[in-house]
């Protein structure tokens, strides 16, 4: 089965996708190996406000979940959720998932 989605990623991206996929997955599994443990951080985090927030998963972890946004960006739309209260929130996309973990 891996073989088979080895040839369709060299198929549709060529050698360079390939490198890109491998790089990919070798980047996630590490991170779940070396990060496991550090994940309690972030359920066990209680942020004073969206700005403390923000920096932590800006900061910790090597910044491997900092998000693409800038955090004046980020701290707008927090207000805008504030203001608006939505019932539900769709994240699309998500880089390295720093503003999904933020919106958790």
């Amino acid at each position: 089965m891996f073989a088979r989605k080895i040839k369709k990623v060299y198929k549709d991206q060529g050698f360079i996708g390939l490198i890109k996929a491998t790089s990919r997955l070798v980047r996630e599994v590490l991170l779940y190996y070396i990060l496991r443990e550090d994940f309690a951080k972030i359920e066990d985090f209680v942020p004073r406000d969206a700005e403390d927030a923000f920096n932590f998963i800006s900061e910790e972890f090597f910044g491997v979940f900092k998000p693409a946004q800038k955090k004046s960006e980020f701290l707008e739309l927090l207000k805008i959720f504030e203001k608006k209260k939505p019932r539900n929130i769709m994240e699309i996309g998500t880089a390295r998932g720093g503003k999904f973990i933020l919106l958790l």
